[in-house]
């Protein structure tokens, strides 16, 4: 079997039957008690299927949950169809309102998997999301890469600051599950906070001129 044909059949095998019953079951598991306090045993009784059925989808709880906040976020090609043009005063507002609304959705689920960071398999997931649509906005629209020490940057180097960005994203996102949830900021606050704490470049100049973005020399 091809490994797009291998592909196509996780994808069905998920959404149909046991695959979707263990997504359905671990999610309103996790929104209740921490992730890595739901056993195999709980979340088969809970979703109806044998352990033998469970093995065929995952090897761990939390791999189920991840694949269910994966099917959650909207996918990649929808986030950077919302991509508004460089001229706008913040190109990533959308796309970015559009991942903080799934978090709020999910807040219970992101809180108790918090440990006090979020488990490498649910982490992995936000970040590889937010990583695609950060690059998007790069190779899309290149000229708004700061010029660094009199020159431009190169390929490793945008990657760098792509993955910087990301990764503060996902750890404010962690702060944001952390807080009291009757004090936790809403989606637009957070939208705010995050575009306040990211560099100017991110919020691109409608002159489009690199020059007006250089950062200075250490």
């Amino acid at each position: 079997m091809s490994d797009l044909a291998t592909k196509l059949k996780l994808v069905t095998e998920w959404t149909k039957g046991s695959g979707s019953r263990l997504l359905a079951a671990v999610v309103e598991l996790a929104a209740r008690e921490p992730i890595h306090q739901i056993s195999v045993a709980e979340l088969c009784q809970a979703a109806g299927v044998t352990r033998d059925t469970f093995y065929r989808y995952a090897t761990r709880p939390i791999d189920v949950l991840a694949e269910a906040m994966a099917r959650d976020l909207p996918p990649v090609e929808q986030l950077v169809a919302q991509l508004s043009e460089p001229q706008a005063a913040d190109p990533l507002q959308i796309p970015g309102r559009m991942i903080l609304q799934h978090i709020e959705r999910n807040l219970a689920v992101y809180r108790n998997a918090l440990r006090p960071h979020l488990d490498s398999a649910l982490r992995d997931v936000l970040l590889g999301r937010i990583l695609e649509l950060l690059t998007a906005f790069v190779e899309r629209h290149p000229h708004v890469v700061p010029i660094v020490c009199g020159r431009p940057p190169h390929p490793a180097e945008i990657r760098q600051m792509v993955v910087f960005t990301a990764s503060g994203i996902v750890g404010a996102v962690e702060e944001w599950t952390r807080q009291d949830p009757e004090r936790t900021t809403n989606v637009e606050r957070m939208l705010a906070v995050l575009f306040a704490s990211a560099a100017p470049w991110w919020r691109p100049d409608p002159v489009g001129d690199p020059a007006h973005r250089e950062l200075p020399a250490p």
